[in-house]
């Protein structure tokens, strides 16, 4: 049985695109959480840099994580990605240590 994944996805707004880019994260968050296997989903925002967001996710499964992937939503999100951010998107793909 596969264990549960924790992925790290870290991206910087380009600084005229901070509200369009959370508003389409926040499109991002509503439907990723009904997704099968997700148990964590949560966005912050950095402390000192307002550009910069970050996706802490935790999946029941490699497997549930790799489906997230393709959904349709996490696609348009990739079709409009260059026009709100400055660079890619950083994501890590960890297992907890216990």
């Amino acid at each position: 049985m596969s264990q549960p994944v924790t992925v790290i996805a870290r991206m910087q707004a380009k600084p005229d695109r901070v509200d369009e880019l959370r508003a389409a994260l926040d499109v991002m968050i509503a439907a990723t959480r009904q997704e099968a296997g997700c148990t964590v989903y949560d966005l912050h925002v950095g402390a000192d840099d307002p550009t910069l967001f970050m996706f802490h996710e935790i999946w029941e499964t490699r497997e549930h994580h790799q489906v997230h992937a393709q959904t349709d939503h996490v696609n348009a999100f990739r079709e409009r990605a260059s026009t709100l951010l400055d660079g890619t998107i950083q994501v890590d793909v960890v297992h907890k240590v216990e």
